[in-house]
């Protein structure tokens, strides 16, 4: 009968065999235990959980069918009575159902310690929504973490930053990080330049090697070579944190405006949404003036001084120059331009901007790409020394 009952819910033989011989489920009487097995399926599934989410949770917390309905409810507003909502507490239950065993006083030691390390209470409680986990840890395990990192070229300080904004550095092993290091460094970055990304992105470290890889490889088939892509994601991290598709769109923008080079020089500027520089670039325009590399830089003031200066809010540019409108009206689609004749003009800006100075300088050919590149390199360095 109480076999049934589990099966039926969806457990297999084997899990419903794992659960019924665990401690202290086994100590439960058939009759008493299938009532609780009822009740607590029922209650779960009200709070919000699935039938599937509930299996899980069982499967990790056996003891959970040992609860009475009463603890569990309680459990759910002590923790929401230290600054979560019910459903983030269900949410951080789903990765970590051992959290309804804690009990509430050991949960706040645990935010305490962790206050006492550096962190706010806010940021605690920020910081295990997306890692529960955290509250699995020993202060000693977490202790030791800091000093392993520190032992790899950061300071306490920057852990503690970094962590701030990567929470699951702290489930990471040391020699797992150690290894995402090597790896990067054998992309052809140091291993003191892998330390400095870090610090300002952590997330790097949440990337597989290959998602890496396939980056800086998206990037070259943009037309950067890959040391233009190591300059660039050396200056700003987070580019690996964009997706293609969004980096793409940008770039499509630059080099249809002749400021292609913007990206390697000025990296930072790339993570400004392509909707605010068309606005800019087209609010200007209007005005008489042309946005080129050399000023390029006009795109890119805070909203603040630009709002001062020109008396236009962000929401009032963005409306007044439409980036959608005009991908649908030109035939782009995503960023992607659609019509490869137009596409194919847009790719050759690149090279005709640097024919045009080369013509300025009294040169009338390019024998190579090789020599291309060496020209451009050239010209960054005189037009930005």
């Amino acid at each position: 009968m109480l076999k049934n009952e589990f099966i039926k819910f969806g457990y297999t033989n084997e899990e419903y065999e794992i659960i019924r011989n665990s401690y202290p489920i086994i100590l439960i009487m058939d009759e008493i235990l299938i009532i609780k097995f009822r009740s607590i399926t029922k209650l779960l599934l009200e709070l919000g959980y699935t039938k599937e989410e509930t299996i899980k949770m069982t499967k990790s917390l056996p003891a959970l069918y040992g609860y009475s309905i009463e603890n569990i409810k309680q459990k759910i507003k002590d923790v929401m009575s230290l600054g979560y909502t019910k459903e983030e507490v269900i949410k951080m239950t789903k990765l970590l159902p051992a959290l309804y065993s804690y009990s509430i006083e050991n949960i706040k030691q645990k935010i305490d310690d962790m206050v006492s390390l550096g962190y706010t209470k806010e940021e605690v409680i920020k910081m295990t929504k997306s890692l529960p986990a955290l509250y699995g840890l020993s202060i000693e395990n977490i202790k030791q973490k800091i000093d392993d990192m520190v032992s790899l070229g950061y300071t306490k300080e920057e852990v503690i930053k970094m962590t701030k904004l990567l929470s699951t550095i702290y489930s990471y092993s040391i020699e797992n990080i150690k290894q995402k290091i090597d790896d990067i460094v054998s992309l052809g970055y140091t291993k003191e330049e892998v330390i400095k990304m870090t610090k300002s992105f952590p997330s790097l470290y949440s990337l597989s090697i290959e998602n890496i890889k396939q980056k800086i490889e998206d990037m070259v088939s943009l037309g950067y070579t890959k040391e233009e892509v190591l300059k660039m994601t050396k200056s700003l991290p987070a580019l690996y944190g964009l997706s293609i598709e969004n980096i793409k769109q940008k770039i499509d923008f630059y080099y249809s405006n002749d400021l292609h080079l913007l990206a390697i020089i000025y990296p930072k500027y790339i993570m400004q949404s392509a909707s605010l520089s068309y606005a800019r670039y087209n609010f200007y325009f209007s005005r008489g003036i042309v946005i080129n590399i050399e000023n390029c830089v006009k795109l890119f003031i805070n909203n603040k001084q630009f709002e001062k200066a020109y008396g236009v809010t962000k929401e009032e540019l963005l409306k007044m120059y439409n980036y959608n409108e005009y991908l649908e009206e030109n035939n782009i689609l995503d960023g992607t331009i659609i019509d490869m004749e137009i596409y194919n003009v847009v790719l050759n800006k690149r090279a005709n901007f640097i024919l045009d100075y080369l013509k300025l300088k009294g040169i009338n050919e390019i024998d190579s790409k090789e020599e291309q590149k060496e020209i451009e390199k050239i010209m960054i360095k005189k037009l930005f020394r």
